[in-house]
C-alpha cells in the first residue's frame, strides 16, 4: 500500500503505535488440571478466544489460569449483551 501512497505523496507512511498489549494465555488441553475442569464441567475440549484479559499476565507469573464464565463472545461485551438463564444454571 505504501508505494501506491507515495506515487500520490511522497512523504507517505504508515505506522504502528502499541496503545495496549496483553501476553497470550494457551494452556495445553493435556494438563491435569484442566482435564479435571473438563470433567467437572462435563465438556469435552477446551477452546480459545480473540480478546485480551489479564490472564496471561496471571500465567506469566506463575499462577494457573484459566478464562471461563457463561455465555457466549457472540452475546457479550456489545450494545445489548445478554446472557440466558440456560447459560447460567450451566455455569
Amino acid at each position: 500500500l505504501v508505494p501506491q501512497m507515495q506515487q500520490r505523496f511522497s512523504g507517505s507512511a504508515i505506522a504502528f503505535n502499541t496503545l495496549a498489549a496483553y501476553p497470550a494465555l494457551y494452556v495445553a488441553q493435556s494438563e491435569p488440571w484442566v482435564q479435571r475442569l473438563l470433567k467437572w464441567t462435563q465438556q469435552t475440549a477446551t477452546t480459545t478466544v480473540a480478546f485480551g484479559t489479564e490472564a496471561g499476565l496471571f500465567h506469566q507469573q506463575g499462577i494457573t489460569t484459566v478464562v471461563c464464565g457463561p455465555g457466549s463472545m457472540a452475546q457479550g461485551h456489545k450494545p445489548d449483551e445478554y446472557i440466558e438463564d440456560a447459560q447460567i444454571q450451566q455455569c
